[in-house]
């Protein structure tokens, strides 16, 4: 498969999970900012396969920022590059960064946590693009509708169990759970249709 394929894949699916991580926070990206990928003018940033180590795409709604990286090694370079990226981008509402990478360097988480360190207030997420191949949600054994329940809800759930932290547990490395950016404590209502009923079930983020 070539690179830019690889890299037109990885953008459909992942505004897809952005698009599902609005519904569920209830903020809407606006439609202008979501379908740019942009380029530096930078020609010595090129690299094989139709992307640079520096392409970025911006999604924005009222309430929330969303900056997408793609680059072809998630090694110190390209971290040195995003993070000076980043220092512009702090003065505005940014709240989630998705780096996706198409190769890790040795010793690349260790470097990513120590460049990412700085900016505490923002969500830093790596997803490898051959991850993003597939959407997960195109299965038909993941639940079709997917929600968090609200304060008032788990209020009610209190009610009626003795204790929620008992629900089944969705753990840190679960797909639904990294793609839709599920945090620790959030209870989840699953539902799907069987034999022409709806049926729900609870998880929470452990």
């Amino acid at each position: 498969m070539n690179n830019d394929l690889l890299v037109n894949k990885s953008k459909k699916n992942i505004l897809e999970y952005c698009k599902l991580r609005g519904e569920m926070r209830k903020y809407v990206y606006k439609d202008k900012n979501v379908h740019i990928l942009k380029q530096p003018e930078d020609k010595n940033t090129n690299v094989r396969g139709g992307y640079t180590s520096s392409s970025y795409m911006r999604l924005e709604s009222e309430s929330n920022v969303t900056i997408i990286y793609w680059i072809t090694c998630l090694g110190v370079k390209n971290l040195k590059k995003i993070t000076e990226s980043l220092k512009f981008q702090k003065q505005f509402a940014t709240k989630n960064i998705i780096i996706i990478y198409k190769s890790k360097s040795p010793g690349s988480d260790n470097n990513a946590k120590l460049y990412m360190d700085e900016f505490q207030n923002i969500k830093i997420e790596f997803l490898s693009i051959d991850e993003l191949q597939y959407n997960i949600f195109d299965n038909d054994l993941i639940p079709s509708k997917i929600r968090i329940l609200n304060e008032d809800e788990v209020n009610e759930m209190v009610l009626f169990y003795k204790n929620v932290k008992m629900f089944p547990k969705l753990k840190p490395e679960d797909n639904i759970r990294r793609y839709l950016d599920i945090k620790k404590g959030e209870i989840v209502c699953f539902s799907r249709i069987e034999n022409n009923s709806v049926v729900s079930y609870l998880r929470i983020a452990s």
